[in-house]
């Protein structure tokens, strides 16, 4: 029953979301970047993670540049498709080190980047479709960092996880499964959002 509401609303999301122009989507997005890049949670991570943006997503890339500009360490998934699962790898400098990936996505040359561990990540800024203030998150619907994020977990350390993302991506609610991990805040173009993990009405 949740998957399918969760499917419901990724449909709704992602239809409003594809229908945002490019110039709205690049503007509205940089503002969100800027929100999360202004946190005293952003300032102090020394391990960054982020991820390339594809289709009617955020656009990423600036966020990615200035990461290294700061001086902290870039991390970025690529998709293993063997354990279905995110490998992780910092990556030092963009234009040389991407390649594209599973669905044109561009992701970290295992050739060329070091692998990483979920373990000693710091700060997630997180992909999806929807999200609710409570923390809830809609992703594509594989889990991929889901499994990330239970890693973190088990390694005995939470980073701190937050989600740019446009202000029409925010739902009432998110239907929560045992498997779901919660996020920690979000940034849109109109206000950055702390989640309230209290108990949902």
């Amino acid at each position: 029953m949740k998957a399918a509401e969760k499917s419901a609303i990724r449909r709704a999301t992602l239809s409003r979301r594809n229908a945002l122009s490019a110039e709205v989507r690049r503007e509205d997005g940089q503002v969100a970047l800027a929100r999360v890049t202004g946190t005293a949670e952003y300032l102090v991570a020394r391990f960054v993670m982020a991820y390339c943006g594809f289709g009617s997503e955020i656009e990423t890339q600036p966020l990615l540049h200035k990461v290294l500009r700061d001086k902290q360490e870039l991390v970025l998934p690529k998709i293993n498709r063997t354990t279905n699962e995110i490998d992780l790898f910092l990556v030092k400098d963009i234009p040389t080190e991407l390649v594209p990936g599973v669905w044109g996505i561009m992701e970290p040359n295992p050739n060329l980047c070091a692998r990483f561990s979920p373990k000693d990540l710091d700060l997630i800024v997180a992909p999806g479709v929807a999200f609710d203030k409570f923390g809830g998150r809609v992703g594509y619907g594989r889990g991929y960092y889901d499994k990330l994020l239970r890693a973190c977990h088990a390694a005995c350390k939470r980073p701190f996880i937050v989600a740019a993302a446009f202000e029409l991506q925010i739902v009432d609610a998110v239907p929560m499964e045992d498997h779901d991990v919660a996020i920690d805040a979000i940034a849109t173009e109109l206000a950055y959002y702390l989640c309230d993990r209290g108990e949902r009405t």
